[in-house]
């Protein structure tokens, strides 16, 4: 109705983060409220207080001068939504699992194995000042996050879930995270069919151990980063501050067992290499594992990539004297697992499987093939349900542990 300005919108999306990438043509470069292969920003502005039901009013929208416009258009559209009072005074809701999850929207971020990243939002009346959140994955055992905080009605926030151990993930019988929410300021919850979310993921990279990262900057060295995070994000590992232009770096991994995350930054928004930028030149990013490549990086990644990964925690350099390399595949599988071992010598071996209680459901003795300094098996699981277990290697005085998932 002609008066003050009553909302402003900085209407900007960093296009170089979008879950699709790479893409053909110049996705990267930042754009007014979309980005290829994203969805449009939608924007919410409250009338409380400046319009009531009933009343007829005039809404004025215009947008800044632009200094250098270009070819430029904006396509908008308006819908004007009204509400009836808040249905129930307590009311929490699991809207979205970020992590783990099979969603292209969150392709950023996934396969992973560390905290699981939640969105909650208070669909009630009164404020949410406090929540219990249970979550688990299928088959294992819950764990209770007490949350608090202050969300008035329709607000949202994410929450990264705390781990114990790495127990949480491989005692699942299937590869779906559950969470709940209960107990909304510590009373009863009157809506309960927002309360659970079910998460479908995929499973994680998997490794012996013997890590190195061999990558090459591009003509702008100082812009690319990277670090390793352990299951509660800390930082664990990273690349060394002082970075030049066209250099290739060797870094080894040595971690102990367990989850990680390694992520690659650049500040210029552009990856390691962009076909529209060739004066930036070319690097590239690659994961080994004894010295044998396991990941090509997309260079083209914009303005950052992660990639989560299991490690059994052996050194580059550490005595393996009976087993130097051990693959399974494919690993989850319906039935049946190819397990190779390389530079096995022909000590005695046997293969273990064993169940989530520690119970030895399945055996066999391992030979090498005639003089091949290798062995081979199939480890044959389909008299048993689905769900993680264990595989134990005995050769010698050696062993090693695999996680198998049977669906």
């Amino acid at each position: 109705n002609g008066g003050p300005a009553e909302w402003t919108w900085r209407v900007q999306k960093e296009c170089s983060e979008v879950p699709v990438f790479p893409q053909g043509g110049t996705w990267i470069y930042d754009r007014a409220g979309w980005c290829p292969g994203d969805p449009t920003d939608l924007e919410e502005f409250p009338l409380d207080g400046l319009a009531n039901a009933g009343d007829t009013v005039n809404i004025d929208y215009g947008i800044n001068t632009i200094s250098n416009p270009g070819d430029t258009r904006y396509l908008t559209s308006h819908l004007l939504v009204g509400y009836g009072s808040t249905n129930y005074s307590l009311d929490a809701a699991v809207t979205e699992v970020r992590v783990p999850s099979d969603q292209t929207v969150n392709a950023r971020y996934n396969p992973a194995c560390s905290q699981p990243i939640v969105i909650i939002r208070n669909e009630g009346s009164t404020p949410l000042t406090s929540l219990e959140i249970t979550y688990q994955v299928r088959g294992g055992t819950p764990l209770t996050y007490s949350w608090t905080g202050n969300l008035a009605f329709l607000e949202t926030e994410e929450v990264a879930l705390p781990l114990n151990a790495q127990t949480f993930w491989s005692n699942a019988t299937a590869n779906i995270f559950d969470v709940s929410v209960s107990l909304p300021n510590g009373g009863t919850d009157l809506q309960p069919d927002n309360d659970a979310y079910a998460s479908p993921f995929e499973p994680w990279a998997s490794y012996q151990g013997g890590l190195k990262i061999t990558w090459r900057t591009n003509n702008n060295g100082s812009q690319t980063k990277w670090k390793v995070y352990d299951d509660q994000g800390a930082v664990v590992a990273q690349n060394n501050i002082f970075l030049g232009p066209n250099i290739i770096y060797n870094d080894d991994l040595n971690l102990p067992a367990g989850c990680y995350k390694l992520r690659f930054d650049d500040s210029g928004d552009n990856g390691l290499y962009f076909w529209a930028q060739p004066q930036n030149g070319a690097g590239y990013a690659r994961l080994l594992e004894y010295g044998s490549i396991r990941q090509v990086f997309e260079p083209e990644f914009g303005g950052f990539f992660e990639h989560h990964f299991w490690t059994d925690g052996l050194v580059n350099g550490e005595e393996v004297s009976a087993v130097e390399l051990i693959r399974v595949w494919p690993n989850p599988s319906q039935d049946r697992f190819h397990v190779r071992l390389e530079g096995f010598s022909g000590e005695n071996g046997q293969l273990e499987v064993y169940d989530a209680l520690g119970k030895r459901v399945w055996f066999t003795a391992l030979s090498a093939k005639g003089n091949a300094a290798f062995a081979e098996e199939v480890v044959n699981l389909s008299d048993l349900p689905a769900g993680t277990y264990l595989l134990k290697i005995l050769v010698g005085d050696v062993v090693r542990v695999k996680r198998l998932q049977r669906l």
